[in-house]
């Protein structure tokens, strides 16, 4: 029954694994529009993208299942392999909670070597920024308050005054067009975004999460 109700597959080889984590949630999927990667997002959200605390659930089993190397699956959609499939566009690959934020222009500076050229564009609503080089690396930048939904992870460490700032960083090289843009030397093509959250968390003390809400390792990567 709690197979069927988690819409697990009953054949094929995710069949015979033998343990399944099940996170229930209200049910909430927001539409897809029409963009330059729609495509490949329904193909992955056939059903519409998760909201909410559908989002919060699906982050955890993600997680889960890259870690385990096992294979998740949101109902109604594919059997998704998060180890082995690559990031979809718009995803933020990696994310820094932080205090205060950096100005645009320090920001740029300390990402030169790893992401060289990148350019400010303001978001609307004045909440921050995002530097992006195209078909490198983005990087969106804003504000973090009372309403700020946060990861599992961070919840027994915030408080009024922290988080202040969040970080994230998502690597377009995947979907840029070909011939694909160079990358810095030393930097492997996986390790892009990686490498550029490790350096702002070192240098802001803030807290590096990947994709899915996961603590990742003090590590930093350098060009060198």
């Amino acid at each position: 029954m709690l197979r069927a109700d988690a819409g697990l597959p009953t054949t094929g080889p995710a069949a015979s694994l033998s343990l399944a984590y099940v996170a229930e949630a209200r049910r909430s999927r927001s539409k897809i529009t029409d963009s330059r990667h729609a495509d490949l997002l329904r193909l992955r959200y056939p059903a519409g993208l998760p909201a909410g605390v559908e989002a919060e659930a699906w982050h955890l089993v993600r997680g889960l299942a890259k870690r385990l190397r096992g294979v998740a699956r949101l109902p109604g959609g594919p059997l998704h392999a998060p180890h082995e499939d690559p990031p979809l566009p718009g995803d933020a690959d990696h994310a820094v909670f932080s205090h205060e934020m950096l100005p645009w222009i320090v920001l740029r500076e300390i990402l030169r070597p790893i992401a060289p050229d990148l350019t400010r564009e303001v978001v609307p609503d004045g909440g921050g920024y995002i530097l992006r080089h195209r078909g490198l690396l983005e990087v969106r930048v804003r504000p973090a308050g009372a309403r700020t939904r946060l990861p599992h992870a961070l919840l027994d460490r915030a408080d009024e005054a922290w988080p202040r700032s969040i970080y994230e960083f998502c690597d377009v090289s995947a979907y840029a067009p070909r011939p694909a843009v160079p990358r810095p030397l030393g930097v492997p093509a996986a390790h892009l975004a990686r490498a550029a959250a490790a350096l702002i968390a070192e240098v802001t003390g803030g807290v590096h999460l990947d994709a899915d809400g996961f603590p990742e390792e003090a590590r930093t990567f350098t060009t060198r």
